[in-house]
């Protein structure tokens, strides 16, 4: 397994605000140490960008910007709730909600360009994967339902069109 990127991680594990008065990150900061992540790929094991070590790593990668993403939008919803409170600065949460915006963008492109965005997401109230049996009983399930409805708007459009064909005749 990979080592996890610690040029973000606090002690303990938790995430820090980045973006607070005592630390001088910057946006060009986080999208520079984003990019050499990105440019470290190619010395992940193999050059094969579709290798499982490449895609672990992507995932990690993935997970590490999502907690930023997490941290920043609990810190601006505070921020929001408390903006009319003494001793709030609001200019704190506006950078709070210009850097959620910077890290979601970051994210989504993170999602796009790893192939991560590609998995698919399972439910939450039933964990356990579908057989493949069921996963072919729930296609066609669907494909039917969907033939049958395009079967009736296909009907349906007949008759409008024999309806208006025998009122252009009458005329």
């Amino acid at each position: 397994m990979l080592p996890l990127s610690q040029s973000f991680m606090h002690s303990g594990g938790t995430q820090p605000n980045i973006y607070s008065a005592n630390n001088n990150l910057t946006f060009t900061d986080l999208t520079s140490t984003f990019a050499s992540h990105f440019s470290d790929l190619s010395t992940l094991g193999s050059q094969d960008i579709n290798s499982p070590e490449t895609f672990k790593h992507n995932i990690i990668l993935v997970l590490e910007q999502l907690t930023r993403v997490q941290t920043l939008a609990r810190n601006t919803i505070v921020g929001i709730e408390h903006v009319y409170r003494p001793g709030t600065n609001s200019l704190h949460t506006s950078t709070d909600m210009i850097a959620l915006r910077q890290a979601v963008d970051i994210l989504q492109d993170m999602l796009r360009t790893s192939g991560v965005g590609a998995l698919p997401l399972l439910n939450q109230q039933h964990p356990e994967l579908p057989t493949e049996e069921q996963l072919l009983a729930d296609t066609a399930n669907v494909t039917q339902q969907l033939f049958d409805r395009l079967k009736g708007l296909q009907e349906n459009s007949a008759i409008v069109t024999n309806l208006l064909a025998a009122e252009q005749l009458r005329r």
